[in-house]
């Protein structure tokens, strides 16, 4: 009798055993589906991050560096009929300068600079992307316009596929009943 009690207890302890498994399995698969949610949630806010710092370095293309892409005074301008976004960058020693340029089908990078770093312009109005890289990227942008065999046109306009409220400076959002962004 005392080792079927035994077999019955040890059953028992089995059946608990099967359960705690069972509950540490359901677990573990509830800590992995959170963390699958939490990638998705960072993805997708870094994927807003991203949307909110092309709109804003397309705002620039109208204003501030953009005023050269825009202004007929340089050789270079590409008008105001085309959607541009862009971003210059230039090194702490003026040794490097680059502009990377968007339209809606075509992105372009321009670097300037030297391989020896101790070849750098003297100040940062002469070495910044700006002065060195746009003027090569707005020259080269207008001989592709220019070229009917390439298929670009200047009247292209970006597509978008959510709706934002880019009506301030602020952090944007998705709206609704926001219009669809329009980049520079």
């Amino acid at each position: 009798a005392y080792s079927a009690q035994q077999e019955s207890l040890q059953t028992l302890a089995d059946v608990k055993q099967d359960q705690i498994d069972s509950y540490e399995a359901d677990i573990a698969a509830k800590k992995a589906e959170i963390q699958s949610l939490e990638a998705i949630e960072q993805a997708q806010a870094a994927q807003i991050a991203n949307i909110e710092a092309s709109y804003r370095a397309s705002f620039t293309m109208n204003g501030g560096t953009g005023l050269r892409l825009r202004t007929k005074r340089y050789s270079y301008c590409i008008g105001w009929e085309t959607q541009v976004a862009g971003k210059t960058g230039t090194t702490q020693n003026n040794s490097d300068g680059w502009f990377m340029g968007f339209v809606p089908s075509l992105v372009t990078g321009v670097w300037v600079g030297g391989e020896d770093r101790d070849i750098h312009f003297d100040n940062i109005r002469n070495g910044q992307g700006s002065a060195t890289a746009l003027p090569i990227w707005g020259t080269y942008m207008n001989k592709v316009y220019n070229d009917s065999t390439i298929g670009y046109s200047r009247l292209e306009q970006f597509v978008t596929t959510q709706k934002y409220n880019c009506t301030s400076n602020e952090s944007q959002t998705v709206d609704e009943n926001a219009e669809e962004m329009i980049l520079f």
